[in-house]
């Protein structure tokens, strides 16, 4: 989760300096500013995991995953559509692929959820066939955002190596 956090800033400095966009000192710092301080409430949230608090601030963190996720596609769209774009077509793919496992990391955090719980059951009540049969429904329906994750980082990390177009 931190690496993915910490991606964003570290991909526009790499940009920058290839000089593949134009990147001064104010967006550079605007993109720590904005990762670090996702990577704040998304600690934030773990800490507190199971707590009102800790509620509260996961739907912070929800929340603000969102907007830099649709942020990220809408800039990625605008490169790819925009006669006038000064961003590669492969790096405003990039920028949508990117921005859609945003919301594949919010799916694994939403599905895995109940996880908690049922473990602590498991944990005091022992194993039965209904615990386990939930547990195993929870697990499947987030594998889908896990593959996606996968995917999407995978498709970024091609689309930057070949630069297709």
């Amino acid at each position: 989760r931190i690496a993915f956090l910490l991606m964003l800033p570290v991909g526009l400095h790499l940009m920058a300096g290839l000089n593949i966009i134009p990147a001064d000192a104010m967006h550079l710092g605007g993109a720590w500013v904005i990762a670090l301080s996702l990577l704040a409430v998304n600690i934030a949230a773990a800490k507190n995991m199971g707590t009102p608090r800790g509620v509260k601030l996961q739907k912070l963190n929800w929340a603000l995953l969102s907007l830099v996720g649709l942020i990220l596609i809408g800039l990625g769209v605008m490169g790819l559509v925009a006669p006038d774009s000064k961003l590669p077509a492969w790096l405003a793919t990039k920028l949508v692929l990117y921005g859609v496992v945003y919301f594949f990391a919010i799916g694994i955090d939403y599905g895995f959820a109940p996880i908690g719980g049922q473990i602590a059951q498991l944990q005091s009540e022992g194993s039965s066939p209904e615990l386990e049969a939930r547990i195993s429904k929870t697990v499947s329906r987030t594998l889908f955002s896990v593959y996606g994750v996968y995917a999407g980082a995978l498709l970024a990390a091609l689309f930057g190596i070949a630069k297709f177009y």
